[in-house]
């Protein structure tokens, strides 16, 4: 995904973490992902099932934190939010008429620089 970044962003060589606390440790068997609104089918699933089901895609690409830094080739692994949609019946605008778009991930996901304990 070669994309140009977002003006005046500072190269970070890892995530940074402003917290002084670990984040919380919640079993991935207690996520449930609940999609509703601009759906004509909406969907609460817990995130284990929505993996085994959909299935998840590795992407890399950058990560642009709103407060100026950015990481290069981060991988991301998670549900392919577009593929959900269409299964889903997306009834929102497309992006190519203008809509906002968002990314959303939705697999586990370890962080490398979680401290351990």
């Amino acid at each position: 995904m070669d994309r140009p970044w977002p003006p005046n962003q500072v190269r970070a060589r890892r995530f940074v973490v402003y917290d002084v606390f670990d984040p919380p440790d919640i079993p991935f068997e207690r996520h449930v992902i609940r999609v509703a609104g601009l759906v004509e089918r909406p969907l609460e699933i817990p995130l284990r099932e929505l993996a085994d089901r959909y299935g998840c895609v590795d992407l890399v690409a950058p990560f642009h934190c709103v407060t100026g830094w950015s990481v290069e080739r981060v991988t991301w692994r998670g549900v392919q939010t577009k593929a959900l949609l269409e299964r889903l019946g997306r009834t929102a605008p497309t992006p190519s008429r203008g809509a906002p778009t968002a990314t959303t991930h939705l697999c586990r996901w370890r962080p490398s620089w979680r401290r351990r304990r």
